[in-house]
């Protein structure tokens, strides 16, 4: 039995909420960052837009017809290629933009990482733009707000409050305080950032987002990748099924992952208390906005995401715990196929698996079990 010696590290992002760490009586105080926190949201989404703009522009500035025939266009830093354009390298030209409109407004940290994401999600995406696959990424308000890991500095765990505390920026124009708020902490997130104070985990470009009055933070750590004894040439199959939602055939022998009942029976009840809600909706009085109105269709599917999320996690965790007992070091995904008689019996059931979701937490959870997966 021989064990994995993959070496990769993870990344996760966690969600965290957090809170303005300010006393009862310092309401000034919190309005004041709350104001900041506001005010940099505001900018980012902004700037975001600002940069992907302003490539675009570059990118199709050849075709700017109205410009002289000896114009010739070249987007090349003119001290290394003498028929350039650009008086700077091209990542270069969107944050001069950026420190010209919002130096002084937001730490520089904070819109360089922006021009930096932006640039990157441009040059993957550009060929969909220019081949009319997909149109010019839009950032929206709601965009988290980076800052760099030095960026975070005081964290610490304050037994008084059953919670960490730590501080944004040492710049005192920039500086707010926070204290975490861990709640119930089943995704045991006090565990990692303890690992993170003791320096085995590492804190990574993270992020904070507010929405609905709270702010979270979306902590991004780099760990080490779990040893597990697994053989790599011990091989199972697993298969979505219209019996259970997973089976795997291991030596021979099928397992059944999950019940049939107890998901779909439940999703379809979410999903006809969605329907009895649009059908009153008619009785539902006017001149209050279409938010107040369509509340509770919302609420009914936010519950049935969360329910499809939650079980997507607990399948691919049991899936997981049986190949690791079993020293299963290599899994492969059969494709799902659905013949008409199978479609006929079992209506609605590959519709209702949520099924590239769970892929996408065997993805995770296979490559932190250092378990190969194969998609056949």
């Amino acid at each position: 039995m021989s064990q994995s010696n993959i070496n990769s590290r993870n990344i996760i992002t966690r969600k965290i909420r957090v809170l303005i760490d300010c006393s009862s009586d310092e309401k000034d105080k919190l309005n004041a960052a709350f104001r900041k926190l506001y005010d940099w949201q505001t900018m980012a989404y902004k700037a975001a837009n600002l940069v992907a703009t302003n490539l675009y522009i570059q990118e199709k500035s050849k075709e700017l017809v109205y410009f002289l025939d000896d114009f010739r266009v070249k987007l090349a830093d003119r001290s290394n290629d003498p028929e350039g354009v650009l008086n700077c390298s091209r990542e270069n030209t969107t944050y001069r933009v950026l420190s010209e409109r919002f130096k002084n407004k937001m730490p520089a940290s904070v819109f360089s990482l922006l021009n930096r994401s932006v640039y990157k999600n441009f040059n993957t995406e550009k060929p969909d733009y220019f081949s009319g696959k997909r149109s010019l990424r839009n950032y929206k308000s709601n965009i988290p707000v980076p800052f760099m890991a030095k960026s975070i500095f005081g964290l610490r765990y304050d037994d008084d409050i059953k919670n960490f505390r730590f501080s944004l920026f040492k710049d005192e124009k920039y500086h707010i305080p926070f204290r975490t708020f861990l709640g119930r902490d089943r995704s045991n997130n006090k565990v990692i950032i303890e690992r993170c104070i003791s320096g085995e985990y590492k804190i990574l470009t993270s992020s904070l987002r507010i929405a609905d009055g709270k702010v979270h933070l979306y902590l991004v750590v780099d760990f080490p990748q779990e040893q597990k004894t697994v053989n790599p040439e011990n091989e199972a199959k697993i298969k979505l099924s219209f019996m259970a939602p997973l089976i795997i055939t291991y030596k021979g022998k099928e397992h059944l992952i999950g019940d049939k009942e107890s998901f779909i029976y439940k999703r379809l009840a979410i999903q006809h208390g969605l329907k009895r809600r649009q059908q009153k909706m008619k009785y539902n009085t006017g001149g209050r906005g279409r938010t107040n109105k369509t509340k509770g269709i919302e609420e009914f599917k936010q519950k049935e995401k969360n329910f499809a999320n939650t079980y997507a996690h607990n399948l691919s965790s049991e899936l997981i715990k049986f190949c690791v007992e079993n020293k299963i070091g290599k899994l492969e995904v059969e494709d799902v196929l659905q013949s008409f008689e199978e479609a006929q019996e079992f209506p609605f059931v590959i519709r209702n698996w949520s099924y590239g979701n769970l892929r996408d937490k065997l993805d995770y959870k296979c490559k932190k079990s250092s378990i190969e997966l194969i998609y056949s």
